[in-house]
Formats: C-alpha cells, sequence, structure tokens
C-alpha cells in the first residue's frame, strides 16, 4: 500500500466530489470522521492559518474485497489516527475518512483533517519530524497483511519532481534503467557512482543539489528526486527491501511515542480541555459516525437542518 500527501484544488470539493483528476466518474463515500457539518464550519476557523488542512491518500492496486475488506479498513484507519494523532484522544481533532471506488476497483482511502485543535494550530505533519513513522507504519501493513503492495519497491528511488513530456519520459527511464542495472550488478553504491554511469552514457549532470539533481542530454533536460538522489545515498543503509526479521510495529510504536513527546511540548494546549458545548455535541456525534456510509457528492447543502 502506498501513502503519500497530495494537494488537491479546493481541496474538500473535490475529496467529497464524484470526479477524479482525470475527469472521470467515481463515487465518493465518507466512511469515517467526525460530523461533515460541523467540520465544514470549523474550516472557517482554520483559513487564518498558513496550512487550513491537510490530505494523505493511501491507494492500492487491489480492490478492498481482495485485502481483508471492510475489517482490514477499520485496522488501517486506527493506524492512520495513531500515526497522525500519537498517544492523543482522536476525538480532539476534525478529520474525515472518504473512500474513493475507482473505475479500475483499485482502493483509495483518503484522510482529510483541519490543522487545528482545541481551537488553535496544530500542525499533524511535518517531513522531518514524521516521514519515518509514516514509513514504518506502511511497512508495518504490508508484513502483516503480505497481500498489500510493498511501499519499499525500488522503483521509487528516483522521481520526477515535474510532469514530463515524452522526450522527458523517454530521459527519465533511461535513468533508472541505469541506475537499477548498474545497483544490480553492484556498480552503483553512490550518487557519484551513478552520475559517473549517465556520464558514460552521453548524460550532463548541470545541477545538483542534498536531495535533487538535474539530467540533460540533448535538447532535454529533467529533475530528479527520491533516495537515490541525495548527496548521503548509500547502497549498504539504503532502505530498498522490507525484512522479514524486522519487527515493524515495535519500531512504528516506538517512533510514535517519540512523536507524541515532541507534540505534546510543541502543542501544551493538545493537554487542555476547553471544549466548548458545540464542539461537546460534535464530540457526541462523532462516536455515533453519523455521516459514515453516506455517498456526498458534494459539500452544497451540508448547511441545511436536517430531517430527524
Amino acid at each position: 500500500m502506498i501513502g503519500k500527501r497530495i494537494s488537491p484544488d479546493k481541496d474538500l470539493e473535490y475529496l467529497l466530489g464524484n470526479t477524479d483528476s482525470k475527469g472521470r466518474d467515481r463515487i465518493s463515500e465518507v466512511v469515517g470522521g467526525g460530523n461533515l457539518r460541523v467540520i465544514m464550519h470549523m474550516r472557517k476557523y482554520a483559513q487564518r492559518y498558513k496550512e487550513p488542512s491537510l490530505t494523505y491518500v493511501y491507494r492500492e492496486k487491489r480492490p478492498l474485497s481482495e485485502i481483508g475488506g471492510i475489517e482490514f479498513e477499520e485496522h488501517l484507519k486506527e493506524c492512520i489516527l495513531e500515526t497522525f494523532f500519537p498517544g492523543f484522544d482522536h476525538e480532539d481533532f476534525y478529520y474525515l475518512f472518504i473512500r474513493h471506488h475507482n473505475p479500475g476497483r483499485s482502493y483509495e482511502l483518503n484522510f482529510y483533517t483541519l490543522c487545528m485543535a482545541n481551537n488553535r494550530q496544530f500542525t499533524p505533519y511535518l517531513h522531518r519530524r514524521d516521514i519515518k513513522a509514516h514509513k514504518l507504519m506502511g511497512k508495518m501493513l504490508h508484513q502483516e497483511n503480505p497481500k498489500l503492495s510493498d511501499p519499499s519497491n525500488k522503483k521509487k528511488l528516483l522521481s520526477a519532481s515535474a510532469r514530463l513530456g515524452e522526450k522527458g519520459k523517454e530521459l527519465y527511464s533511461d535513468v533508472c534503467r541505469l541506475s537499477f542495472d548498474g545497483i544490480e550488478k553492484g556498480i552503483v553504491r553512490t550518487r557519484d557512482n551513478l552520475f559517473g554511469i549517465l556520464k558514460r552514457e552521453g548524460m550532463e549532470i548541470p545541477r545538483q543539489g542534498k536531495d535533487y539533481f538535474t539530467v540533460k542530454r540533448g535538447d532535454t533536460r529533467i529533475r530528479l528526486k527520491g533516495p537515490a538522489a541525495e548527496k548521503t545515498f548509500d547502497i549498504v543503509n539504503a532502505d530498498l527491501r522490507q525484512s522479514d526479521e524486522v519487527d515493524y510495529r515495535k519500531l512504528w510504536e516506538a517512533e510514535n511515542k517519540r512523536r507524541h513527546d515532541i507534540m505534546k511540548s510543541r502543542y501544551k494546549h493538545l493537554n487542555e480541555r476547553n471544549i466548548k458545548d458545540y464542539e461537546r455535541e460534535d464530540k457526541q456525534e462523532q462516536r455515533h459516525a453519523t455521516h459514515i456510509g453516506r455517498h456526498v457528492g458534494s459539500i452544497k447543502g451540508e448547511y441545511e437542518k436536517p430531517d430527524w
């Protein structure tokens, strides 16, 4: 299973809509989280922050029925919440789980959360602080459910930082092929080794940074990122394959404990209980999951008084 952060335009409108990023029809369904009307209301207050909300998507090529069904999805949701809000009461946060029923029946679960808690700012994801926990969660899930795609697939060693044209795709494919072949043969052990192979193949490296490099061939150039693009890349320490001898759940729990202590110190208001009356009502509604299983289609009309 592959999890990554995304930033869709009009985030919640897109997530709850019935059209994917390629313009194809697909149904969206809220399968967990808080009361949608309350989250929409609180979203106005989150706009005052530099980062009002965050969206993370979890994708698997197989349909949900082939990877454990609803039981697996419930387990996945608990793992996601514990990764984003380690050791804290999940009901103190405003979040939604939205499943997309894709045309090819592939599984997709979107996690949307406001970057606030107890009426103050809270940033649930900082790359440098949190990426390790997210990677460990992916490995833990794969270890516990081998039917899932391996998140340590070495094809992710290099990735293009922008959309590529035909010539760019061809150059990217050649760079990946040369890097994979070099690793398999034991020739590529560091980024400098990779540069040497690319230069021997007639390519140039006009720019390089601590976590990227640019490749040029003729009038085509592409910028690459990923583990193999980092200056400190070393095949000995590279995280290319998942080990059956490692207890990833234990590592994930230890990493979450470390992050809990950091967040607790940074966001002291997470320990407070200054919840207003209307928020208390929402907490009760969250426990009853009033919107779970609802095919939303859009957020229009969410402020209308419901008929009950």
